[in-house]
């Protein structure tokens, strides 16, 4: 699971939430610096920063996906802030046309005829 976040955050970061972003950062630096100790690095970097830097990102992965028609999994949109969610679902609506926030779904399962989302034809 560890590696698999190493490879996912060189290959696709806009696939992790902020919590697998910032562990995949530490364990990246722990590759990139193997004598240093872990408890070192999270040290040096903690989790609040490295989440601070995956929102710091969030535009440009929004913006790079969008462009190649490549949706952020509806997993990570869940986990992020309401503006980062708005951002993506907002700027390429055609990807996210079907997305309902945790919360709607939550509604929706109680109260299931109020909240629905009419498709489009």
């Amino acid at each position: 699971m560890k590696k698999d976040l190493v490879e996912t955050l060189e290959r696709a970061p806009w696939e992790l939430t902020p919590k697998q972003y910032a562990e995949a950062r530490i364990r990246h630096m722990k590759q990139e610096y193997p004598d240093v100790p872990l408890e070192e690095i999270r040290e040096a970097y903690p989790e609040q920063i490295l989440i601070d830097e995956y929102y710091q990102n969030w535009d440009r992965w929004v913006h790079q996906t969008g462009q190649q028609g490549i949706r952020i999994p509806n997993k990570v949109l869940d986990r992020v802030t309401e503006r980062a969610r708005y951002r993506a679902t907002h700027d390429y609506p055609d990807l996210y046309r079907d997305y309902m926030p945790p919360e709607v779904r939550k509604m929706n399962r109680e109260q299931p005829r109020i909240y629905s989302r009419k498709r489009a034809r």
